[in-house]
């Protein structure tokens, strides 16, 4: 499945930020729910943080202002989806600080 390389390196394109130039990840790891039961758990962890992502983080509209700190908030409430022992890439002091268990 083509999808997987990308789910084994989604902290490492997650460290690189979240940016309008990260929008074709939420395209990358689009996910068929027919075949949900051929994933491992994580794999699901991980379809289930793509769809979080495209439609709270991507698909926020024009009309939507928010500030960085709320852009931030998202981007940590979403990475929190995720087990901690996946986000390899980010620094044991942001987790300790922002990551939501």
């Amino acid at each position: 499945m083509p999808y997987l390389r990308y789910w084994t390196n989604l902290s490492s394109i997650i460290y690189i930020g979240f940016s309008p130039k990260n929008f074709e990840l939420s395209l990358s790891l689009s996910f068929n729910y027919k075949r949900e039961a051929a994933l491992t758990e994580i794999d699901l962890m991980y379809a289930k943080f793509a769809d979080a992502f495209e439609k709270e983080y991507v698909s926020q509209g024009y009309n939507t202002d928010r500030s960085i700190e709320e852009t931030l908030n998202i981007g940590w409430k979403l990475l929190s989806m995720l087990p901690r022992t996946e986000l390899k890439r980010i620094d044991d002091k942001f987790l300790d600080q922002y990551y939501q268990a």
